[in-house]
Formats: structure tokens, C-alpha cells, sequence
């Protein structure tokens, strides 16, 4: 390969890569967290399932597009986890809502779970158990807000959602 030929070549690298570079969404929010007691960061999605756990998925979804949902949130490893650390997956979420219709939600490999607006709206208020290998942690008190994430944040109170 000639000198003037590698020097084409490295340039056509550098401006793909900046290329490449200059295609990343300029409205994503994603912080690699720096608290994540599973280990498991995860990687920064656009439109999956599988995208910022432990995020608000209702605000975020309502002010862009993608599903509309009515309740959404993860089952985390850590009650200070920051967003973006993938929860635990195989969890069973049950909802019970107003008129006593149980609904069960399964939390995906991130840890989310989510119920569509489409489905059928819950009525309000619900309450929620986290069920796992026989084992329940239960709400105290019937919930209005369908956004979990936004009370149960790694700085909210009471932590996050997490695995009984």
C-alpha cells in the first residue's frame, strides 16, 4: 500500500467515525449508572422494551413517542440503584385495582414491567405485591400514580422496587 493510499484510508476512517459520531441521538438522556448493585449496566437504547430501567418510562413516553402506558416501572437489585442498571428479570408484579381485577405483569431481562394504555385502563386506585419463589412484598397503601419509577427512584423514598 502506497503512502498516499494509507493516508486516504485513515482519513476515510476518521470521517466515518465522526460521522458515526455526529449520528448519535442529541436528545438522549443516558448516564451510565455509577451505583448498580447486579452489575449489569445497560446499554443505551432507543425503542426496546429492554431501554433505561429504573427511568420514568410514562413521562418519557407520553412527551415522545412509543407505547402509551398506564403503569410502568422496573424491579431492581438495589434500593439505590442508579437508572440505567438493568433490575432482575422473571419477576411477577400483580396489580389489583379499584374494582378488584388482578393483573400480572412480568418484568422483562431489564427489569422492566409496563402495562398498556390500549389494554384497558387500570381503575384507580391499585394496589401492588412483587411476588417471587413464594415470596410477596406488598405496597402499604393503594396507589393513584401509575408511574412507579417516579416515586421509587434511587433518591426517592422509599428506594426502589425490589425483589421480595
Amino acid at each position: 500500500m502506497t503512502l498516499g493510499l494509507r493516508a486516504a484510508s485513515a482519513a476515510t476512517v476518521v470521517a466515518l467515525a465522526l460521522g458515526a459520531a455526529g449520528c448519535e441521538d442529541e436528545d438522549s438522556d443516558y448516564v451510565p449508572p455509577e451505583v448498580c448493585a447486579s452489575g449489569d449496566v445497560a446499554p443505551d437504547l432507543e425503542e426496546s422494551p429492554l431501554m433505561r430501567p429504573g427511568g420514568d418510562c410514562i413521562g418519557c413516553h407520553a412527551a415522545d413517542e412509543g407505547p402509551s402506558y398506564d403503569l410502568a416501572g422496573t424491579v431492581m437489585v438495589g434500593a439505590d440503584d442508579d437508572t440505567n442498571c438493568n433490575g432482575v428479570g422473571g419477576i411477577a408484579v400483580e396489580i389489583t385495582d379499584a374494582h378488584g381485577a388482578v393483573l400480572t405483569l412480568a418484568t422483562n431481562a431489564a427489569g422492566n414491567f409496563f402495562h398498556e394504555l390500549q389494554a384497558g385502563a387500570v381503575a384507580l386506585p391499585y394496589t401492588a405485591r412483587v411476588l417471587y419463589q413464594g415470596r410477596v412484598r406488598a405496597m402499604a397503601s393503594a396507589q393513584t400514580e401509575g408511574s412507579c419509577n417516579t416515586c421509587h427512584s434511587d433518591t426517592g423514598a422509599p428506594g426502589r422496587i425490589l425483589v421480595p
